[in-house]
């Protein structure tokens, strides 16, 4: 019998394309969503509220958690702030209420997190011990999230938390945002460029949901993201290689970024570098380890 997992966060770009792998494998999908139309069955939740329906709730082994409002879709006011990281706390004390309420056991919960808590550490190879950041929002809103993420519990429950670098994909997030600029033949970086960026593509962050699934042994926090960071400068330069475009390396100021961007020209400034060794460990493969290649993947074959 198949079984069925339960994701918060469903409907986004990532939640999306995770739904069409686990789907394609052989799970049951049932969202918690605050709208009715989606693709797959689901129950209305509000994590603000603290409301779900019960009624139209299945018993599920399985929950998988990436509610929350996107960090770089507006600018950074007090209000959106709030927003940001409520949306995030939120979601999962409502899922553990969920798991308390269940008749049948949860056992498995993977939330996802951000390598944001480390905070802009430079050129420093970062693991899952190291220390957290101490300053900015980012590191502010991963250090609530996760403390959030600490507080769920049950009764021989597995819980995963994965810290991701940035998705790439090109039906959103960062990268259509990078490549719009060549439609001028500018290839923009940020800054001197030298920031590093740990990233992942869309295909290996949903075979990681996959294979956590199937493998007992994964349990705890990891870094996911590609063995081989890169500087923003590189990205872009691999950006210009792999859309065999024609286009300028252009570097835009910081202090442009700050005035276009404010507090939020952190996203992009903050600098990386994170290894995926415990991930590794486990016994994970990257389809796409290096930047040429998933970049030459995601524009061939228009993930």
């Amino acid at each position: 019998m198949a079984q069925t997992v339960l994701i918060a966060g469903g409907t986004g770009l990532i939640g999306s394309a995770l739904c069409e792998k686990l789907n394609s494998n052989g799970f049951n999908i049932h969202l918690l969503s605050r709208k009715q139309d989606t693709k797959y069955p689901s129950t209305l939740w509000d994590p603000q509220k603290d409301y779900y329906d019960a009624n139209t709730l299945p018993d599920v082994n399985i929950i998988i958690n990436l509610a929350g409002t996107g960090i770089a879709d507006k600018r950074w006011t007090t209000n959106r702030k709030k927003e940001i990281i409520d949306s995030r706390v939120d979601s999962n004390r409502l899922i553990q209420r969920i798991i308390t309420n269940q008749k049948t056991p949860v056992n498995l919960y993977i939330s996802a997190s951000a390598i944001g808590i480390y905070g802009d550490r430079g050129d420093e190879l970062l693991y899952e011990t190291s220390v957290k950041g101490d300053e900015g929002f980012l590191v502010e809103t991963v250090k609530a999230w996760e403390k959030a993420i600490d507080k769920v519990s049950g009764p021989g429950l597995r819980k995963i938390t994965f810290r991701f670098g940035i998705v790439l994909t090109m039906k959103g997030g960062a990268l259509p945002k990078m490549v719009n600029p060549l439609k001028f033949f500018i290839a923009p970086y940020f800054g001197t460029g030298k920031q590093i960026v740990s990233w992942i593509h869309i295909e290996d962050q949903t075979e990681l949901f996959l294979f956590s699934i199937k493998n007992n042994g994964i349990d705890g926090i990891y870094n996911a993201a590609s063995p081989a960071p890169v500087s923003n400068k590189y990205m872009t330069a691999c950006i210009l290689k792999q859309k065999n475009s024609l286009g300028i390396l252009l570097s835009i100021p910081v202090f442009v970024l700050k005035i276009m961007l404010g507090e939020m020209a952190d996203v992009i400034l903050s600098s990386n570098r994170v290894s995926p060794e415990k991930l590794i460990s486990t016994g994970f493969k990257f389809s796409f380890p290096v930047i040429e290649t998933a970049l030459k993947d995601i524009f061939t074959n228009k993930q």
